[in-house]
């Protein structure tokens, strides 16, 4: 509310201005990563996980900013000791699976790029909000290569 009344405040009266939430989509990565051997694998995926976590996280992310493989691997190899990643899926996940179901849908991908939309009009004329791409809480799976 604060927003709406920041931006009502100092607009140009003429111009009018519609505020929209976001519409969440929900991505998830399979990789497999190659380590040094300096540290055992239970804290390379930790440190893995919480890059990954937080790059793609709400406080990260722009609306209708895409993912794709390149910033993946690139965040995967921050890490001093990864040695190699072979990332074996990145694709959109079902974000409310069924109690029980698994988040990955039945078809792997390993897209290039997953694309967020902007804001934009359905074919009703309505308008929908732009999209943000997230990892979801269930879409990461990392595994140790020999």
């Amino acid at each position: 509310e604060r927003l709406r009344n920041a931006i009502g405040a100092a607009r140009e009266p003429a111009i009018l201005v519609r505020l929209a939430g976001h519409e969440a989509i929900w991505f998830g990565i399979q990789a497999a990563v190659r380590h040094d051997g300096t540290r055992l694998w239970d804290d390379v995926r930790a440190r893995i996980e919480s890059r990954l976590r937080s790059a793609f996280s709400f406080e990260r992310r722009r609306l209708s900013q895409p993912v794709s493989l390149a910033e993946v691997m690139a965040e995967v190899h921050r890490g001093p000791e990864v040695v190699s990643v072979d990332v074996n899926r990145l694709q959109v996940v079902i974000g409310q699976p069924q109690l029980g179901k698994s988040v990955w849908p039945d078809k792997p991908e390993l897209l290039p790029i997953v694309n967020a939309k902007r804001a934009r009009r359905d074919k009703d004329g309505r308008w929908r909000p732009a999209q943000l791409l997230l990892l979801h809480a269930r879409g990461l799976e990392l595994g140790e290569m020999p």
